[in-house]
């Protein structure tokens, strides 16, 4: 059983609600997705005829960059990449993302980044116990925090991890300058070591000589 199922149904609101009271009287968490229509189920098979026709009229090119199928699990092949069938299959088929998210981990990257808004796939990635240590971050932050902000954070912890950062790109033409830092506390915490209180002193014994 998936870790996150997804339910996807055209029930009506009342409908929708009894289902949530249930799955939450169980103790599972539900979350309604704002979404027009439930992706990668049967009801996209009435689409898919004219995908198909329109992706047909499309001249596909091979990927530059290795990645994932989530149709899959494993790394795309050349021929899946420029295949329209595949893409069909795509958009009606399961979305493998803990399949996919093992086969990156074999390679055994330094770190993990979402790539565009929201933190999804991160809960996902940081809920895979093959993740271990291996840092995942999101590109933007949450709403509690400026995008901007968000952004330099993302960056400053991909450069910690040791992933190169073209800081011109982010710079541009503008000189980096100086900032002082804050001088040392010097917080003092001390360890002196309490006396102990004194013991009541017991006399010693007489010696006699014969």
């Amino acid at each position: 059983m998936p870790m996150f199922p997804t339910i996807a149904n055209k029930a009506r609101d009342h409908v929708e609600v009894e289902v949530e009271h249930d799955l939450a009287a169980g103790g599972i968490k539900v979350r309604r997705l704002a979404t027009s229509h439930a992706f990668h189920s049967a009801m996209m098979e009435p689409m898919l005829a004219r995908f198909s026709s329109f992706l047909s009229s499309i001249r596909f090119r091979d990927a530059r960059i290795p990645w994932i199928s989530n149709l899959t699990g494993t790394w795309i092949r050349p021929d899946e990449a420029t295949d329209p069938a595949y893409w069909v299959r795509h958009l009606r088929g399961t979305v493998r993302f803990s399949d996919g998210l093992r086969t990156l981990l074999e390679g055994q990257p330094p770190v993990l980044l979402e790539v565009g808004p929201g933190r999804t796939l991160q809960t996902l990635a940081q809920r895979q116990p093959a993740a271990g240590t291996v840092p995942v971050l999101a590109s933007i932050g949450g709403r509690e925090q400026e995008e901007s902000a968000g952004l330099l954070m993302t960056l400053g912890s991909l450069w910690g991890a040791g992933v190169p950062v073209d800081w011109s790109a982010l710079q541009g033409a503008r000189p980096g300058r100086r900032v002082p830092l804050p001088t040392y506390p010097f917080e003092r915490q001390r360890y002196w070591l309490e006396p102990r209180p004194d013991k009541e002193a017991v006399p010693a014994p007489d010696r006699r000589s014969d």
